[in-house]
């Protein structure tokens, strides 16, 4: 995803329904807390990762197939917010608790807010 080294402050960044297939070039983004990257051709969160201020990562709708490949999403410190319906991994069994078992900074995954522990 280029080019976006200019918007070194840039908080919000909406880019679903783009046809992306991979997410990148989010290094320079310092500041971004939310991503949309819905309605695309993602098959991992590879990329995300470099943007360690993320709290909310939109990935409903992408081709995401198993938890290995929201892997990446473990280096993300402050994440609190996923949603990855309507994704092939989404119909995992017990899919949920493993995410959040994967992600303990979680406290919502979709449109459902997970108790607190």
């Amino acid at each position: 995803i280029t080019p976006l080294e200019p918007l070194t402050t840039l908080e919000e960044l909406s880019l679903s329904r783009n046809g992306i297939a991979k997410a990148g070039g989010l290094g320079m983004l310092a500041s971004l807390n939310t991503i949309d990257l819905s309605n695309n051709r993602l098959t991992s969160t590879e990329g995300l990762e470099v943007a360690p201020a993320l709290e909310e990562v939109w990935l409903s709708a992408n081709q995401i197939p198993t938890f290995e490949a929201v892997g990446t999403l473990e280096a993300l410190p402050a994440v609190s917010c996923v949603y990855l319906e309507h994704n092939p991994v989404a119909s995992e069994v017990d899919y949920r608790e493993r995410l959040k078992t994967m992600l303990p900074t979680l406290t919502q995954i979709d449109a459902i807010a997970l108790p607190r522990r």
